[in-house]
Order: structure tokens, then sequence, then C-alpha cells
């Protein structure tokens, strides 16, 4: 939901924008705006991070039960090794005591106990070899743990400092966008664009769908409390055509913190379409665009988790029902 506040400055920067001569403003809105949309990347990296992180913990939770599972593993095979052994000795001996008898019995036992001895020694030398793997299993997996937890580390540092400089480059530009207007509104240029009146007005009920599909949100939805929904939300496919549902001077075209990449537009009389969380954005402030003009791409900018699009209406700073504007479907 767009504050008053906020609607009517960007309004009112642009309208000083729009008779600015050097157009200087302009160049602090697009610097502005490049800023807005790096902060939006590297939040979409922290998202991604924190979700990769998610997924780690359960990899790392499965990696330290198949460690436990190897302690285990390995115990059981300490002690069949133990038996083994106890086993050899008694095999050997026992064939040593046989050694001396030359009978057809004591050929059979002996042939007996070697090639128990012999099967002994092959289960032996296995359960060695398993028992190097199962201790190399584990070390692999402690090193997995460990070099996992640190590029996670060292990734999530670097983006918070990312943040904090974009953060303060905003800053800066707001800082130099409001000297910048202040000083226009000290001193009006003889280009200043008077106010332009349009039939907007009559069009209630006949103007035309930004895109199509189905409402997501209507206006006056209660969202959290007491605090309903200023606009629509209509489901998009990615890269969907938006079209300006009236002729009028873009007045905003630039992101917006949770609203992504927002259009506004001046269609006269104080009357304003937006047009948000688009993906890419097709006209600049100050282009004068015609009903039906594709001005926007679909998408999911400003923290969405599906493509849609945030559809309102204002008369000066009273937010319009935008369905009743609207053809019927």
């Amino acid at each position: 939901m767009i504050n008053r506040i906020i609607f009517y400055i960007i309004v009112a920067f642009c309208t000083i924008t729009l008779s600015a001569a050097p157009n200087k403003i302009v160049k602090t809105q697009q610097k502005l705006s490049i800023q807005y949309q790096k902060i939006h990347q590297v939040d979409e990296s922290i998202r991604e991070l924190l979700d990769a992180k998610t997924q780690n913990e359960q990899h790392l939770r499965s990696l330290e039960s198949q460690l436990d599972q190897l302690e285990i593993k390995l115990e059981q095979v300490e002690k069949q090794k133990s038996q083994i052994k106890s086993l050899i000795t008694k095999a050997a001996t026992k064939l040593y005591q046989l050694a001396n008898h030359r009978s057809h019995i004591t050929f059979t036992y002996s042939k007996y106990y070697l090639n128990k001895l012999i099967h002994l020694d092959k289960d032996y030398q296995q359960i060695l070899s398993t028992t190097q793997k199962i201790v190399q299993a584990k070390k692999n997996n402690q090193i997995e743990i460990s070099r996992t937890l640190d590029e996670q580390q060292k990734l999530f540092k670097h983006l918070k400092h990312s943040r904090q400089a974009q953060k303060t480059a905003i800053q800066k530009l707001q800082k130099e966008l409001l000297t910048e207007s202040t000083q226009k509104q000290k001193v009006p240029t003889p280009s200043t664009p008077k106010k332009h009146t349009t039939d907007f007005i009559k069009q209630k009920g006949k103007l035309p769908w930004p895109l199509k599909g189905s409402i997501i949100q209507h206006f006056g939805d209660r969202i959290t409390g007491k605090m309903q929904a200023d606009s629509m939300l209509i489901k998009a496919e990615q890269g969907q055509s938006i079209r300006a549902i009236h002729q009028g001077w873009v007045v905003h075209a630039g992101w917006l913190p949770q609203y992504g990449f927002l259009i506004i537009i001046d269609h006269g009389d104080n009357f304003y379409s937006l047009y948000g969380h688009t993906e890419q954005i097709l006209v600049g402030v100050g282009n004068f665009v015609h009903r039906g003009d594709a001005i926007a791409k679909a998408g999911k900018t400003g923290g969405q988790t599906q493509d849609m699009l945030y559809f309102a209406i204002k008369q000066n700073l009273k937010t319009e029902d935008p369905e009743k504007w609207l053809t019927k479907l």
C-alpha cells in the first residue's frame, strides 16, 4: 500500500523533473533507481543464501546422522576385528597341535582349520579395508561441513557489506535529489509544463485492463488488522506485456521498495494510474504514452513470490477502486 506522503513526494519530484533544464534531476533519479535495483539484487541474493542455508543445515544434519551411523559401524567393525583375531589365534594353535599327528582324522581337521584360517584372514583384511573407508568418509564429511559453513559465512559477510554500501549510496542520492529539487523550486524555468487535461473522468467503466489475468486481491480487501488494500493485484505470467490504460505523461519509472519497478502515469486533472512489481520498464520519465501502449513487462519484483501486477488509480491523494474504472470482463 503506497503511503500518501510517499506518493505526494514522488509526484512532486517528478513534476519538478519534467520542468528541469538541464535535466540533472532525471539523471539523479536514474542513479537512484539503479541503486534501488542493486540493493534489490543484494536482498534477493541474501534471500537465496538463506534458502541455501536452510538446505545446507538439512544436509549438515544428514551428514551428522551419517557420522553417527559411521561411529556405530566402526565400533561393530572393531568388535569383529577382535573376535576374528581371537579365532585366528585359536585356529593357528589347533593347526600347530595337529601338525605332529599323521592320521586321516588329523589331516581332515588340519585342512578344516587351515581353510578357516584363510577365510578368517580374508575377512580380517576386508574389515580393515572397510574401517579405512569409514574413517576416510568421516574425514570427508567433516571437511565438507567445515567448508560449507566457512563459505556461507564469507558470502553472508560480503552481502551485508554490499547492502550497507548500496544503502549509503541511496541516502546520498536522496539528499542530492532533495537539494536539486529545492533549487528548482526556487528558480522556476520557463519550460515548466502546463497542467494538462484529458477526458479521463469520462472513461470510468470504459478503460481497458492493463493486462489479462485473474484478480488475486480486490480493492478494499482486508490485509492485516484494520488495514485495507488500496489497489488490486492481478495475476500475471512472467514477461507478460503491461499496457497503459489511457494516455498521459510518465512521471515515475523506477524502483520503489516493496513495489519493485513502478510506473506512474499522469492522466491529467490530477488522475494517476500506478503499475508495480514489473520485471522490466519500457518507458522513461517524461514520455507521453497512448492508451494500449506497452509500458512494462510483468514480474515479481519488490519481494513478491509470484508474478503479478500492482495496479491502482488515484485522484490527488485519494485512492479510487480501479475495478470501477475498467471494462467488465
